[in-house]
């Protein structure tokens, strides 16, 4: 076997030292793919014309039914996202 130089040592050191940070970091990530953020849901929130009754939400984002929703009095904002 050939001997190495220390140089060629060296760089034979730092690109098993990369390849060892690369295993690590990836095998942090869990199943090794990335998923995408889901975007948070938006919510606009205006009074009802009934008469201050009720709420209306339109609801949009990362929902299974985006939409308007009209909410009785004393009902919560979440009760629209759920």
């Amino acid at each position: 076997m050939p001997e190495l130089t220390p140089r060629q040592l060296l760089l034979c050191g730092l690109a098993l030292l990369g390849l060892a940070v690369f295993a690590v970091v990836y095998a942090g990530r869990g199943d090794g793919v990335a998923a995408a953020p889901r975007p948070a849901p938006s919510l606009e929130v205006a009074a009802a014309d009934e008469g201050g009754s009720g709420l209306v939400v339109h609801v949009a984002g990362a929902v299974r039914r985006p939409g308007v929703y009209r909410l009785r009095a004393g009902a919560r904002v979440a009760d629209a996202v759920e």
